[in-house]
């Protein structure tokens, strides 16, 4: 490995992450760049340490792994030369999501977390173009995510027979490590994973009236107030104002519906949405209601897919929107505000899918509990079919096509 230029800048380049970048922004992003070799079984960082910086594999494999509830490691995935690991936490700050481990020799680049954060702080082009494609892998992942948690619990016949499967494979091994006294005490119920995550903070954000758009006193008064701008500054908040058209909206209209293109993003100014999305036979289910000071539509700006759901207002409401153009425009001409707004969405990207990820490990760990939700789902499926009494497990079971049914009691245990 070498950073010489004649040698670094057509390697970086070859790499989706910094393919954008021009020589001068290659260098330097190769001033925040460490050469660094792990042997086989050596580990590049641990789930819930500190994160030294992100890593770009040169040379080799690794595995990222993430503890269940249990504490047996999980194999999330295999990644090999020019994949990149590590960009969570050197973009939120927060502890490594997972342990990453070497099953062969590997040599790697790595990006020192500290270094990084002083070109961010110089408002380096750089950084931030790095950040905008990490921000879209963070979108294309969190989309992924949220969708096999929704088709899981879509599909609960099918999934429950999964579980039942995962769960005699759990018992299997705990049996397993019973015998060679490696075991924990076994538990009826699992103990509470600790989460590397803040508790959620709720913050009331004063709604801007419909009349007040327009003062540019109040507008930028209420943009310090919504959470992701909170760390512009107001001269960024300005340039965001400026840019701002308000519309107003009556009960049931809807704002943008889901598989549209997406031109545009909203702040809620006053007033309610409510984020709905299609579901099998035609069917809406509402995901979330929304009101002042929400953003809506920031995922669809970052990586230019279509609308993954229809926003409709529950009451009249005023919504702010920014056209992506707009947008376009700010960040090509390297607006102070385009680029801290990107480094705020990738940094609310990272949370959300850090959230989405610990949902997922507790619904395939907590199998007992998650067999009883998906058994509650299935019953009220085939009670809206069919009619008739509840389904005892062994019962429910045979309806899945599972096998080896015990012999009564409930789902779960």
């Amino acid at each position: 490995m070498s950073l010489d230029p004649q040698y670094i800048i057509p390697y970086l380049k070859q790499i989706p992450l910094f393919a954008s970048l021009n020589d001068d922004e290659c260098l330097d992003i190769v001033r925040t760049f460490g050469m660094e070799n792990k042997r086989q079984g050596e580990l590049l960082c641990m789930e819930g340490a500190v994160s030294e910086g992100m890593f770009i594999l040169q040379s080799g494999k690794v595995e990222v792994e993430k503890k269940t509830v249990q504490g047996t490691p999980e194999i999330l995935c295999t990644l090999g030369t020019q994949d990149v690991v590590g960009e969570m936490a050197l973009l939120d700050g927060r502890t490594c999501s997972a342990t990453v481990r070497a099953v062969e020799d590997v040599s790697y680049y790595k990006i020192d977390k500290n270094q990084f954060m002083v070109l961010r702080a110089n408002l380096k082009p750089a950084p931030f173009k790095v950040i905008r494609f990490l921000a879209q892998t963070l979108v294309e992942r969190l989309r992924q995510m949220n969708g096999k948690i929704e088709n899981f619990y879509a599909n609960p016949k099918e999934s429950l027979r999964e579980m039942k499967k995962r769960k005699d494979a759990i018992m299997e091994e705990w049996r397993r490590r019973q015998e060679e006294g490696t075991a924990q005490p076994r538990m009826t119920r699992a103990p509470q994973r600790p989460s590397n995550l803040p508790a959620p903070v709720i913050k009331k954000v004063k709604p801007l009236a419909a009349a007040d758009v327009g003062d540019d006193d109040k507008l930028i008064s209420f943009l310090t107030q919504v959470p992701l701008l909170e760390e512009l500054t107001e001269i960024e908040l300005e340039v965001l104002a400026g840019v701002m058209s308000p519309k107003m909206f009556r009960p049931d209209d809807v704002i943008c519906k889901e598989k549209a293109e997406a031109d545009s993003f909203f702040v809620i100014a006053d007033g309610q949405v409510a984020i709905v999305k299609d579901i099998a036979g035609g069917e809406e289910q509402v995901l979330a209601e929304l009101g002042p000071g929400a953003l809506i539509g920031e995922m669809s700006l970052i990586d230019g897919k279509p609308r993954s759901a229809t926003i409709r207002a529950i009451g009249g409401c005023t919504l702010l929107e920014v056209k992506k153009e707009e947008f376009e425009s700010l960040y090509r001409a390297n607006s102070p505000f385009a680029l801290r707004f990107t480094e705020r969405i990738a940094i609310d990207l990272s949370m959300r899918l850090r959230s989405a990820d610990e949902r997922f490990l507790e619904i395939f760990s907590r199998t007992g509990e998650t067999m009883d939700e998906l058994k509650r789902r299935f019953i009220a499926i085939q009670a809206t079919i069919q009619g008739g009494d509840e389904l005892d497990t062994a019962s429910l079971l045979s309806m899945v096509g599972y096998k080896k049914v015990p012999t009564g009691g409930p789902v779960g245990g």
